[in-house]
């Protein structure tokens, strides 16, 4: 594309989205785009360094440290949810006695799944302005421990535990009716 028509397409879909434009770019080619974008970013490439001398960054403080930190954090939890939910279909296919006909795990499989996910977008561990003002909460990301064989298996763990609490549950309340 020619430089100043990718500085006009990044201008249109700034001024009709009202939303802040990224632009990512290694040539020299791309400065005009680069410097209409609300968040300009130039990296040093085969043609050279004018690019990443042409970088805005007044906005990649939040892009990074905040917009990446959600990122970062509900991609590690829908990882975790939707191989949990791939391993309870399999428990529940391989049953000798099928427990659910085909339409309760198609319903499982997408409404009573669904909820969780849409919880997952809402949720914040931290405000936007803790997390720009205290850049040390980035640390607890690099240690990497929202996705560990420890908080895998300990969801298995639980599900075992409350499976022996409620099973002997019931065997108390089915001996206490007989």
């Amino acid at each position: 594309m020619i430089p100043n028509l990718k500085a006009q397409a990044t201008e249109l879909i700034k001024e009709h989205t009202q939303k802040i434009v990224l632009s990512i770019e290694d040539g020299g080619n791309d400065v005009a785009m680069i410097q209409v974008a609300n968040v300009g970013v130039g990296r040093v490439g085969k043609e050279g360094k004018q690019a990443a001398l042409a970088t805005n960054i007044s906005q990649l403080d939040v892009l990074l440290l905040w917009h990446g930190r959600l990122a970062y954090k509900r991609t590690s939890l829908m990882a975790q949810f939707v191989t949990h939910r791939g391993l309870l279909q399999i428990v529940f296919y391989f049953v000798a006695i099928p427990i659910y006909n085909g339409w309760l795990m198609l319903e499982y499989a997408t409404v009573y799944t669904m909820f969780p996910v849409f919880c997952l977008i809402f949720d914040q561990d931290v405000t936007k302005e803790k997390a720009l003002a205290y850049t040390v909460l980035q640390k607890a990301l690099l240690k990497v421990k929202e996705q560990t064989v420890k908080t895998f298996c300990s969801v298995y763990l639980n599900l075992f535990l409350c499976c022996c609490y409620y099973g002997l549950e019931f065997d108390y309340l089915s001996k206490q009716i007989s």
